[in-house]
């Protein structure tokens, strides 16, 4: 598989994300320009849902066997990552500030309000309690981009390496999605071992040998880093996600039915500068805001799924079940 072929698929996937993201700029504005209304714990409490639902996708759609290639032997293909949006993470408790202004907390409006997070859809507006019709809101928490499902698209390469070893690479390079938007990067390096080639099984002399278990059993670690650019070249958003995990899986004919357990942590660092635009806060004067590692709500997963083989190419489909779940899907081209 040569470079250029590599990055002509991830230019494929570009183009989808990048089509993904133009369609969340159209609506409203964009998520990059909300977050620039929150400070602190509702910043973070904002944006985290995104995040984990975003880092979730990341670490799916690493396998589809358990088997390893042999050596040199390789695969390429797109996988789509698609998390479903729950209802826990489209709102939030929102805490506003003890006073705006000549107003106080607790006298002249609450200390909290539902709102909605960056996955969700109307903000929030607080009045003074003795508001006349027409009075502007004191405080007003901007919208998400209200969103059901979350999909990603992500190009990846296996090669075969020595001693029941596999390489896993997936690229997208850093690439201009468009003015508003900014830039976005997706890299990540894995490997994956086969343990099921140490492992006796059953033969026709009756004797256990090597290699000759009746399940592919195999150990994979996969670290991945995705980087959005805003408008003005700064780093955004900067998540780092890592996996670690034992798949097995079983072959009859042209399926294979295969499942693994992983460990996984996701962080995201979030910088942007605090803008308000709305409400009594509009005097406030700009400044640098920085969030750091942001938690993604994964630890665990437990994933299934199926795949079919039809001569060099591969199509397979899963679910994994953990506290944010993901189905996942792929084509790929193989060569063992």
């Amino acid at each position: 598989m040569t470079r250029s072929r590599f990055v002509a698929i991830g230019g494929l996937a570009l183009s989808l994300i990048g089509s993904s993201a133009q369609n969340i700029k159209a609506q409203d504005e964009d998520l990059s320009r909300k977050i620039t209304q929150f400070l602190g714990d509702n910043a973070v409490n904002y944006i985290q849902p995104a995040v984990s639902v975003f880092s979730a996708n990341l670490n799916s759609g690493l396998y589809h066997t358990a088997e390893i290639h042999g050596f040199l032997g390789f695969e390429v293909g797109l996988v789509v990552m698609a998390a479903p949006v729950l209802d826990n993470k489209k709102t939030f408790r929102a805490v506003l500030p003890d006073t705006v202004h000549t107003y106080v907390v607790g006298r002249d409006y609450d200390k909290f309000v539902m709102t909605s997070t960056a996955l969700g859809s109307k903000g929030t507006k607080v009045y003074y309690r003795q508001a006349a019709p027409g009075t502007p809101p004191i405080y007003e928490f901007p919208g998400g981009i209200d969103l059901n499902v979350v999909p990603i698209v992500a190009p990846q390469l296996n090669v075969g390496l020595p001693l029941g070893t596999e390489f896993m690479f997936r690229y997208v390079p850093e690439v201009k999605i468009s003015d508003e938007v900014g830039k976005l990067k997706l890299m990540g390096v894995g490997l994956r071992h086969s343990l099921s080639q140490w492992l006796p099984g059953p033969t026709l002399s009756g004797s256990p040998k090597p290699g000759e278990f009746p399940l592919d059993i195999s150990l994979g670690l996969m670290y991945q880093e995705f980087t959005l650019k805003d408008s003005g070249g700064g780093d955004f958003i900067k998540t780092k996600v890592f996996s670690a995990g034992v798949q097995a899986s079983k072959s009859l004919f042209i399926l294979t039915l295969y499942g693994g357990l992983a460990y996984e942590t996701a962080t995201t660092n979030i910088s942007y500068v605090y803008r308000p635009t709305t409400g009594l806060d509009v005097s406030v004067r700009p400044f640098s805001v920085k969030l750091d590692e942001i938690k993604g709500d994964n630890n665990f997963r437990i994933t299934g799924g199926l795949k079919i083989h039809l001569v060099f190419l591969d199509i397979f489909a899963d679910y994994s079940v953990a506290s944010q779940p993901v189905a996942s899907a792929g084509v790929v081209l193989t060569f063992r």
